[in-house]
């Protein structure tokens, strides 16, 4: 929580959410720094793989839901 109430300056008092939702906004943050850090690394790839790399990642989740849940 300290992490949003920092970045978008909020006083505590107005912002509530669950411990879930603060575990699911963390969890979001540190993927999008990997994100980050990997683009950075690529710097040997195109932007167009790069391009085809970022879709397949985001869209990840589309293609989970679609598998067959395990018993």
């Amino acid at each position: 929580m300290n992490l949003v109430l920092t970045a978008f300056k909020l006083k505590p008092e107005l912002v509530s959410w669950t411990k879930e939702e603060d575990k699911a906004i963390y969890q979001y943050h540190y993927a999008i720094q990997i994100l980050i850090e990997c683009k950075e690394a690529a710097a040997n790839v195109s932007g167009e793989t790069w391009a085809a790399i970022e879709e397949r990642m985001f869209r990840a989740p589309d293609r989970l839901a679609q598998l067959p849940k395990p018993h």
